[in-house]
């Protein structure tokens, strides 16, 4: 039996999602980061890979570790240093093969592109967007450039050039999903619209219970309910249903609290930054349309797969 069929009309489920809160927008927004690189041309380059299979032409991940300047980043300098560290352990993990770590990178890379990184705009449109905020509330502006410069730390840290970071993140997303990566692939079938089949994705991340390929899972179930019905496999979708993997993903181990890559994305893309962790606040907003029941009926169905 198909688990994401819960019966619902088609109109319903139409009507539904084109009033989607503010936390499906930001689901979607990921989404139309990850479609765009999906469709970029095919380099055939290999970025990284292991020692033993290295060769004079492939790219190398830059391995030195830039310099911090933690009033330009607007960081506290230990937590500056953290977050270079972070990603140069990265880079370390995926030269030696490790595909986690390179889907770690391509997701910094995603995020960098989101925010301008690649066209050299990332602090011009912190600057417009904190002023902007800064209007109505200093303390909300006062996190987004928190969150902004925790990012714009780790797109420092991954030394590369800005024309490059695009192709570079896919082709590690795509490196990362060749070798196996649960997250890597379910990013990879929402990027290129085919693939493995979803129920299969979703069935592995349930029994895994691997909090960021739940993560990924929710961002592809969002995906499927902007487009209402998935073509490949025919599924109906409840709009519940990403929520509710969603929150799973944090309860089964992901990091959702405040200043963690979940609530940074949601204040970046979003606007969301009033201090509170991802699944807070998706809660809270559940609890304000009536909707948290139905979604702890999803969690519960999903738990017991």
């Amino acid at each position: 039996m198909n688990v994401l069929d819960d019966g619902s009309d088609v109109a319903m489920r139409r009507r539904r999602a084109r009033r989607s809160s503010v936390i499906a927008w930001c689901a979607a927004l990921v989404i139309v980061i990850l479609l765009i690189m999906g469709r970029q041309e095919r380099t055939g380059m290999d970025v990284v890979g292991s020692p033993e299979t290295s060769r004079p032409d492939r790219t190398p991940i830059p391995a030195s570790v830039p310099s911090v300047d933690p009033a330009v980043h607007q960081v506290p300098m230990p937590e500056a240093q953290a977050q270079v560290h972070t990603v140069s352990a990265l880079k370390r993990s995926a030269q030696a093969g490790d595909a986690a770590a390179m889907r770690q990178l391509a997701g910094i890379g995603v995020r960098c592109v989101g925010m301008g990184y690649a066209r050299s705009r990332f602090d011009s449109t912190v600057d417009a967007v904190s002023a902007n905020l800064a209007r109505g509330d200093q303390v909300t502006a006062a996190q987004y450039r928190a969150a902004a410069g925790r990012l714009k730390l780790q797109c420092d840290a991954l030394r590369l050039a800005p024309d490059q970071m695009q192709a570079t993140a896919h082709q590690w997303r795509r490196q990362a999903a060749d070798a196996g990566d649960l997250s890597a692939r379910i990013i990879e079938r929402n990027a290129t619209g085919s693939g493995e089949a979803v129920t299969g994705l979703l069935d592995e991340a349930l029994a895994g219970g691997d909090g960021e390929a739940l993560k990924e899972m929710g961002v592809l179930l969002s995906s499927l309910l902007v487009k209402e019905i998935d073509p490949d496999v025919g599924m109906k979708l409840s709009e519940q249903d990403a929520y509710a993997v969603s929150l799973l993903a944090c309860e089964r181990g992901l990091e959702c609290g405040p200043e963690s890559a979940m609530a940074d994305e949601m204040c970046l893309s979003g606007l969301m930054c009033n201090g509170r962790g991802y699944d807070e606040e998706v809660r809270e907003n559940l609890r304000m349309r009536g909707e948290m029941q139905r979604t702890e009926a999803r969690m519960d169905m999903f738990r017991g797969l």
